[in-house]
């Protein structure tokens, strides 16, 4: 199955088929096999991980001998099906950066088949060679090191103050896209009573949600939101704010607060594609030993993990206040752009709060799980999600009982707080034209100048005009000055044109490595909170040639898919394929009128809590 990476940000090596130098150069290219080397007794699915004219990588801990004949069927994403003949060249152990599996060297393409084969390996060329600077793989996570305090928890020294280190090779971001769903999946282990967790650590916004029995339920927080901000900021007495307080604080000093840190999550200090973002942060940050990112308060360094995992506990103790009882284990959504570097980041992170990692779930396909409920998700359909810091475009084929995704697409750089600042930037341009002073190159009126324009925001989702206030925003000789900026929808829309329209140059990217058109999909389903803004709206109706619609507010479709998915897997009578372990690979057979089992009984899942924010509706 193909996936899209970002397109800003380079694809990474493909995983290695073999220790020696190659002599043509492979190309991360994820698509259904049904693989029998000579020695096994059939046939069983498998997928590639990248291939090459001549050959690809199977990852598969079943063994075979060296030179061993090999029979693929493989799968196109069109649905057509390749017949291939090869020799084992290679059988691997896992390593740090590679699973374990077979390079396998194609011998025998049929007539027919030829040309599709290569058609596929170009175009698997082609979307990896969009950034042919491609970095090696860097350094495995930092060591673990003790969270900060978080309201009341024992005091833990922070990470060991920066020190100066050479150069890391930065990492290499990637797309990674679902494998789709083989024909017979495996049976996963019986269920275990424990309810368990699903968090959503969003880069604006996070929310958690729990199953009980059959019910999903989002846990309300202690502040009576259903989510908070991802922020984390630090007092001066040394202990540590998260969500509104943390918000407040980015604020009103944002040298001691840092907002969205899932953002730096799993990142390299030296990362290029970092240093335009890095250089608009008020508080402090640094290179660690291991080339990590550390943010520096009071002479105290504390890592991204250390950040996050404050979020996360927070998190974890809500479900446990909602639940009763210790919660000792997680399902984590993720966006489609997290490659293994930044899943490993996020498992420590969890691990800092407390929380074992049972699963990740990429975004959409969360969202999917979601929206697979809904009376119109038949046949190709598609999910449209936008989230606060990324964008995620998924298609998935829903034509029979099972589901599978066909293609995913991502823009890690691409989310709400871009309309957050594009009204933020027209603001500060009425006020520079008026008092000739420049409000972004002062960081404490800049960030609340911010934080007006995401309530202006979701203002005009809700109304046609509104004004964007800032007190005493700048100081003159005759007094204080104020800012209030007037601003209608339609304006609004005319400001965010631009970052609208780069969703659907990812979405075309998703559409075009599938060979699917526009017109062949269904329905189209809304994920992320930026989705409530009309702009975004009209523009997903022209695009698509059709209404988008969402089964649950759409900015709560990815944790309540998470929580779905957690119930799938503690469910010892729905079948489950996973054969990576650590990524979104669940393909259960779903009825729109419930879970339905592999013994035929259902199990009807319903939802509780969340509506939809004031003054906003969902889509039918």
């Amino acid at each position: 199955m193909p996936g899209a990476a970002d397109h800003r940000t380079p694809a990474p090596p493909p995983p290695p088929g073999s220790p020696r130098r190659r002599g043509e150069e492979r190309h991360p290219f994820e698509v259904a096999l049904e693989v029998k080397c000579s020695s096994w007794e059939s046939f069983r699915q498998l997928f590639s991980l990248n291939v090459a004219r001549s050959g690809l990588f199977i990852p598969t801990e079943r063994t075979a001998q060296i030179d061993e004949e090999v029979e693929l069927r493989l799968r196109a994403p069109d649905g057509s099906v390749l017949a291939l003949k090869g020799r084992v060249r290679h059988s691997l152990p896992a390593a740090p950066h590679r699973p374990a599996g077979l390079g396998v060297q194609l011998t025998a393409v049929a007539e027919r088949d030829r040309a599709r084969y290569a058609e596929l390996v170009q175009r698997a060329a082609a979307a990896s060679a969009v950034h042919p600077d491609r970095a090696a793989a860097g350094p495995d996570a930092p060591t673990p090191r003790a969270s900060p305090v978080v309201e009341g928890d024992a005091p833990v020294a922070p990470a060991a103050p920066v020190a100066p280190a050479a150069p890391v090779a930065p990492a290499a971001p990637v797309a990674p896209a679902a494998p789709v769903a083989p024909a017979a999946p495996a049976a996963r282990p019986a269920a275990r009573a424990t309810p368990l967790v699903a968090i959503d650590l969003g880069t604006s916004r996070s929310s958690v949600a729990v199953v009980v029995g059959r019910t999903v339920s989002l846990v309300r927080l202690p502040d009576g939101g259903w989510d908070t901000p991802s922020v984390v900021g630090f007092l001066e007495d040394g202990s540590v704010v998260v969500g509104q307080g943390g918000r407040q604080l980015l604020a009103t000093d944002p040298r001691r607060a840092l907002g969205s840190p899932k953002r730096l999550l799993g990142r390299l200090y030296d990362d290029s594609a970092l240093a335009p973002y890095l250089a608009t942060l008020a508080i402090p940050h640094a290179r660690g030993p291991a080339g990590e990112i550390q943010i520096q308060v009071d002479r105290n360094a504390y890592t991204i993990e250390q950040l996050c995992a404050t979020l996360l506990h927070r998190l974890k103790h809500a479900a446990e206040a909602f639940l009763g009882h210790t919660v000792n284990e997680v399902v984590l959504s993720a966006p489609v752009g997290f490659d293994d570097r930044r899943y490993d980041a996020l498992r420590e992170a969890a691990r800092i709060a407390g929380l074992r990692v049972a699963e990740f779930v990429d975004e959409p396909t969360a969202a999917a799980l979601t929206h697979r409920f809904d009376q119109d998700f038949r046949g190709l359909v598609a999910v449209y999600d936008y989230g606060g810091g990324t964008f995620d475009f998924s298609i998935v084929d829903a034509s029979a009982a099972d589901v599978h995704v066909v293609a995913t697409a991502g823009d890690t750089w691409l989310g709400g707080d871009d309309f957050d600042a594009a009204l933020a930037a027209a603001a500060a341009d009425d006020f520079w034209r008026k008092h000739r002073i420049e409000l972004r190159h002062q960081a404490v009126q800049w960030q609340r100048l911010l934080h007006a324009a995401e309530r202006g925001k979701r203002e005009l989702s809700a109304r046609n005009e509104t004004v964007v206030r800032v007190a005493e925003v700048a100081l003159r000789s005759s007094g204080q000055l104020d800012l209030a900026f007037a601003v209608t929808r339609a304006r609004f829309a005319e400001l965010s044109q631009e970052i609208v329209d780069r969703s659907f140059e990812t979405c075309s990217e998703a559409l075009e490595l599938s060979d699917i058109k526009v017109g062949d999909l269904n329905a189209v389903y809304l994920s992320g909170g930026t989705t409530y803004i009309p702009a975004v709206r009209e523009a997903v109706a022209r695009f698509f040639g059709k209404q988008p619609r969402a089964a649950v507010p759409p900015e709560r479709a990815v944790v309540t898919g998470a929580a779905i998915y957690a119930a799938l897997l503690r469910s010892g009578a729905i079948q489950v394929w996973d054969p990576l372990g650590n990524n979104s690979s669940i393909w259960p057979s779903i009825h729109p009128a419930g879970l339905r089992c592999s013994s035929s009984q259902y199990q009807q899942y319903s939802f509780v809590g969340a509506p939809c924010p004031a003054g906003a509706s969902t889509p039918s």
